[in-house]
């Protein structure tokens, strides 16, 4: 017990969860932030903390790999954005922008920083193997990698094997071959937009060049999607700004952290197993990460607002389909029943929204 006109010398509430040694990056402002912290810091081998934690900046006067590895703001990633989204970015400098995770920006995914903490306080190593059957954009699968650590990406859509596939293949792309990209734009408008284009991408044998072109590709279609929801720019224009985004955000990342993505984790896309149906032996992995999603956002109307880039020259399956939607929206809508019950009584308007998607994505030879 302490008297209160000597407060002053109460320890501080950093002091009483850490020692001395260490500093928090600036950005840690949020409760869970400082309890993953926390966390990570207590669940590490001291030997591992500077290699390792994701939510600070230095120990023991030494700075942490993660910051290192992100200090330096990409401005390419905000160039020509809403004031929205550069105010994502910039502040999410360590927690969300970093690396390959700022291409194609993904609703409702997590931010690579929590994952990173997730797996320090998991205890998974370098060169062990996790699995995602439900990988999104590929965030726990790009983090792990970067992390040293294998694993496999499992998801329905094919859309997100693509992302995952490409977030990873751009960790460590030939620079030189990514030189000069941009310039590229009119061709490569041309060729994505042309017949067969699957066909043609299966004729690339070299390595390097179908990363750079599938690189191209995912910009070709997520300025896609900004052409469905703005009047001012065309699909084409947009195109010329995503893909010089692309071009730098990858070779300044590569660029700036050359001597840390020597040995990153493995990822390998299953592109036809599911979240029930995964073809690998029992016990071969150390970790099933099973992310539990809430109502934020409805991935059954996200995959809607994605049908442009899904159907895209035929280049991707339709995942806006009834094997991906109806299970989604069902899972969706029992979520909502279990934890909102109220929502049973909700207006017949609101109730009548339910149905028509319901309606959209049901089996032919059910009734609704």
């Amino acid at each position: 017990m302490i008297e209160n006109k000597e407060f002053h010398k109460l320890p501080s509430f950093l002091q009483s969860l850490f020692e001395d040694n260490i500093e928090l990056l600036p950005s840690v402002t949020e409760l869970f932030e400082l309890e993953l912290a926390y966390l990570e810091y207590n669940c590490l081998p001291k030997g591992d903390l500077s290699d390792r934690l994701a939510y600070f900046k230095s120990v023991n006067n030494n700075f942490t790999k993660h910051f290192l590895m992100y200090n330096t703001y990409t401005k390419a990633l905000t160039k020509n954005r809403s004031t929205s989204t550069k105010a994502y970015f910039e502040n999410g400098l360590f927690s969300t922008g970093y690396a390959t995770h700022g291409l194609f920006p993904y609703r409702g995914k997590f931010h690579p920083q929590l994952i990173k903490a997730l797996i320090n306080i998991i205890g998974i190593k370098k060169g062990e193997l996790i699995l995602d059957p439900m990988c999104g954009s590929g965030t726990a699968n790009i983090e792990s990698a970067l992390m040293g650590i294998n694993s496999y990406a499992i998801d329905l859509s094919p859309f997100c094997q693509f992302m995952t596939k490409v977030k990873y293949n751009s960790l460590d792309i030939n620079i030189e071959s990514l030189k000069g990209l941009s310039n590229r734009s009119e061709q490569l408008f041309n060729f994505f937009s042309g017949d067969d284009l699957q066909k043609q991408l299966q004729k690339i044998k070299d390595v390097e060049k179908l990363k750079v072109c599938e690189l191209a590709l995912l910009a070709f279609l997520d300025s896609l999607g900004y052409s469905k929801r703005v009047v001012r720019s065309s699909h084409k224009q947009l195109f010329v700004q995503v893909l010089k985004r692309y071009e730098d955000t990858v070779a300044n990342f590569i660029s700036n952290n050359s001597k840390y993505i020597n040995n990153i984790g493995t990822v390998t896309v299953l592109e036809d197993a599911t979240a029930t149906e995964i073809p690998l032996e029992n016990d071969s992995i150390d970790v099933d990460q099973l992310i539990k999603y809430d109502l934020k956002i409805s991935y059954v109307l996200f995959y809607r607002m994605c049908s442009a880039q899904l159907r895209c020259a035929g280049i991707i399956l339709d995942c806006a389909s009834n094997q991906v939607l109806f299970p989604l929206l069902l899972y969706e809508f029992l979520l909502m029943c279990v934890c909102h019950p109220s929502c049973l009584a909700l207006p017949c308007r609101d109730n009548a929204v339910w149905l028509s998607l319901l309606q959209m994505v049901l089996p032919s030879r059910l009734a609704l």
